[in-house]
């Protein structure tokens, strides 16, 4: 072996690294730091003053909500370019993916992604192409809820919050939306691979629909995190929930975070000037142990199907 060859072996090593445990290492990190400024004991006591059963059915709300508006958005796309599947299993998958993303089964939307590839016989590159256009859209709605929210209400952000996010709104909208449209050929949807292929395969006007769409995602996680805390008993006013709740989903929705903590708490003390740190750490861990029970309740039922699906692969049906 070459000492050019050793020397990639080796980065890619540390490459591998890197993935599989910088999440770990960045939260130990933040969490530290985190927890040299505001006790555990703190944390805990905030927890016992606090409200937290009403949590619990307001997560099952928000999850059952949630899960129909975003599903309606999801359709869309995958339906644009494979012609299914129905709304229904894509409701169902998403269920079950989010109960299997919660215990560590396979990585972010891994699990969507792969019932995508094996259960419709698009393919692992179409379903990576999928996964990327409808988060990115995710990821569009946010940063226009962060826009508007910012400049409509008084709160107070820095100028890159300010100019940032309409900046990554007109950004990722451009890439989704501004490529040319290209047919996709559903007969032979493997064979043709590419991320923009893919992009280009989505109509501008469903595209549109669906991204602008994903606005009522946003609202209904602002909203469902504005009534949780206030049941709570964390007095968080609505404006500060509006232009801060998008750049914390953003923040979480990177895979810097290990089942919900890392630089996401970071974040969450945005909130710090309206409500003490203590209270509003307890109140992100409890809020994130209920909708973790609350997506359990919702998705179960449908994991032993969603395996099983994606362990026999295409079916005669799904091949489109």
């Amino acid at each position: 072996m070459s000492e050019r060859e050793r020397e990639s072996e080796t980065v890619d090593k540390l490459r591998k690294l890197a993935i599989k445990y910088g999440p770990y290492l960045l939260t130990a990190i933040v969490l530290a730091a985190i927890l040299r400024k505001y006790s555990l004991g703190e944390i805990v006591s905030a927890m016992g003053r606090g409200n937290a059963w009403p949590l619990f059915p307001i997560a099952l709300a928000f999850a059952l909500c949630h899960m129909a508006i975003v599903s309606a958005w999801d359709t869309i796309v995958l339906r644009a370019v494979l012609g299914g599947p129905s709304y229904w299993d894509v409701i169902r998958v998403k269920s079950g993916c989010a109960v299997l993303q919660s215990i560590g089964y396979l990585f972010n939307q891994g699990a969507y992604g792969t019932w995508i590839a094996r259960a419709t016989g698009s393919g692992v590159r179409v379903a990576v192409g999928l996964i990327l256009f409808t988060a990115g859209s995710d990821l569009a709605a946010g940063a226009l809820v962060a826009t508007v929210s910012i400049h409509a209400s008084r709160v107070p952000v820095s100028d890159l919050l300010r100019f940032g996010a309409p900046m990554m709104f007109a950004s990722v909208l451009l890439v989704l939306l501004g490529q040319p449209r290209e047919a996709f050929p559903r007969a032979t949807p493997a064979d043709k691979p590419g991320v923009l292929r893919v992009f280009r395969a989505v109509p501008r006007g469903f595209g549109a629909i669906q991204l602008f769409g994903r606005v009522l995602n946003v609202t209904l996680i602002i909203l469902a995190i504005y009534v949780a805390a206030n049941s709570f008993g964390m007095k968080l006013p609505l404006r500060a929930a509006l232009a801060y709740v998008p750049v914390i989903l953003l923040v979480g929705s990177l895979p810097v975070n290990v089942m919900g903590f890392g630089p996401v708490q970071g974040m969450w003390l945005l909130f710090t000037e309206w409500v003490p740190g203590p209270q509003i750490l307890a109140f992100q861990i409890l809020w994130n142990v209920a909708v973790l029970v609350a997506n359990t309740v919702r998705g179960a039922l449908f994991v032993p199907r969603l395996l099983r699906e994606v362990a026999e692969g295409p079916r005669e049906s799904a091949v489109l």
